[in-house]
């Protein structure tokens, strides 16, 4: 298992995990699928947990520094409405629902923050400080974009230790806390020390087989935007995003600048991350997706009602948060009736459904390890249905899933055999490029239709029947 783990771009908690809730409840789909519905739900439940806590811990009233605190009326609904948003959030929403360790990590960030409101509280207990480190060691060991996640909670940990030092009567909770984040650091660093190998070499091998366009602004306005907007689904040009990017860092600073201590820690969240996602993508490598911003996003959300809770006038305050309410409600039902219409013309079930009403027995050659693994929803276990796969399955990530020897060595037998007739299932577009099925030489093409898919991403499916007309067998 860790060997095809080691084999893919992220780190092993996410399919450990996976591997027994498969083990539990049988290795189907819909069991796939529904540990990511968990993994939101239980998101959800935590953010009323950590909201909870911040009210609990928090006064009242305007502190005497002048930042700004929840009012009495913010500290009755602020749980309540903090969970509502996470609840109709479409990124939030539409991430429960794939098979990938974004929820996962989204439930253990929040954790985390409710764990280190608890040492910030009380650093004199020792049970704090382990689940604190437990917590966060488990979100650095679910997706590399936690790292992220990860240092901002550290830089958290160091602020407060720094403010409370600087102050008399909390010169020693201070020291506890510096002195717990040098721990900290050093338990991260034995946790990584038998996986940090296997990161070299996934690290290595994406920069070298995986290219990726370097950063442009758009991508940032695009990235930020959908965040922000839609999700993941497409809503508006990159020209109009020039906005994201100033709302959410303005979001963070201002929580960083006039919430307070604990404005401060989700500020923090929601903009340290990005930043350094910035940084690397325009120095190193460009990896900025929208999908994962989700550990962020779901900070800024709650640094937003955040700011909006220290409304002194309570006119105000409603208003703001009646907005901001609608809208997150707003672009969940955008995001559901653009679902409802990819629903009605998918470009790969399209495809598969003309496939079968051509040639229901014939020969299916399906281009690539991405596509094939798309299909089986559909397809299923078909005999008629093969994978073509070209290169090294242990060590190229463009592969796709983690492939068996038996997945597509069978293919080229059966083609040797020159079968009569031939259909193909192409793509462009998965990684801006072409993945097209090489039959033998003699096969001649009869016909090929178009099949555009309505996805995140502009993929076009091409089904393709050749005929066999005799000839040499290209080796």
């Amino acid at each position: 298992m860790f060997d095809a783990i080691a084999r893919d771009a992220h780190p092993p908690l996410f399919y450990v995990l996976m591997r027994g809730w498969l083990g539990l409840f049988g290795p189907s789909i819909f069991a796939a699928r529904m540990f990511g519905v968990v993994g939101g739900v239980v998101g959800v439940g935590l953010t009323w947990g950590l909201l909870r806590e911040l009210v609990r811990q928090q006064g009242p009233s305007p502190s005497e520094d002048g930042t700004t605190q929840p009012q009495v009326l913010a500290r009755k609904l602020f749980p309540l409405v903090g969970t509502l948003l996470v609840a109709l959030d479409p990124l939030h929403v539409q991430l429960s629902q794939e098979a990938r360790p974004y929820t996962l990590g989204v439930s253990l960030s929040l954790i985390s923050a409710i764990l280190l409101c608890k040492v910030i509280r009380q650093p004199i207990r020792f049970s704090n400080w382990m689940g604190c480190v437990v917590s966060v060691a488990l979100l650095s060991w679910t997706h590399y974009y936690c790292l992220w996640t990860v240092a901002a909670l550290l830089m958290v940990l160091l602020v407060e230790g720094l403010i409370q030092l600087r102050q008399p009567e909390f010169h020693t909770s201070g020291q506890r806390l510096l002195g717990g984040l040098a721990l900290t650091i050093a338990a991260l660093q034995l946790v990584w020390f038998p996986w940090y190998g296997t990161f070299e070499f996934q690290q290595a091998r994406a920069h070298r087989q995986l290219w990726m366009p370097p950063l442009t602004s758009e991508q940032i306005f695009t990235a930020l935007g959908k965040a922000l907007t839609s999700g993941q689904d497409p809503a508006f040009r990159a020209d109009d995003l020039w906005w994201a990017p100033i709302a959410w860092g303005s979001i963070g600073l201002l929580s960083i600048w006039r919430g307070g201590r604990y404005g401060r820690l989700l500020g923090l969240l929601a903009v340290f991350p990005i930043l350094s996602t910035w940084a690397y993508s325009a120095n190193v490598r460009n990896i900025l997706g929208v999908r994962y911003l989700v550990f962020a996003q779901v900070f800024c959300l709650l640094a937003t009602l955040w700011l909006i809770a220290g409304i002194h006038r309570r006119a105000l305050r409603a208003s703001a948060i009646a907005l901001l309410i609608a809208w997150t409600s707003c672009w969940m039902w955008s995001s559901y009736v653009q679902r409802i219409r990819q629903a009605e013309v998918p470009g790969l079930t399209a495809a598969i459904a003309h496939i079968d009403g051509q040639a229901a027995d014939a020969l299916v050659v399906v281009s690539s390890p991405f596509v094939y693994t798309m299909t089986l929803p559909v397809v299923g276990e078909r005999d008629t249905w093969r994978l073509q796969y070209r290169g090294n399955h242990r060590d190229n990530i463009l592969s796709g899933p983690a492939l068996q020897l038996t997945d597509y060595q069978s293919t080229g037998r059966l083609l040797s055999a020159h079968p009569p007739e031939v259909w193909t299932l192409d793509e462009t577009g998965q990684f801006r490029s072409e993945s097209r099925v090489r039959l033998p030489l003699g096969y001649e093409l009869i016909e090929e239709h178009d099949f555009p898919d309505r996805l995140r991403r502009p993929i076009h499916f091409w089904v393709r029947h050749y005929q066999w007309r005799g000839g040499e067998t290209q080796e």
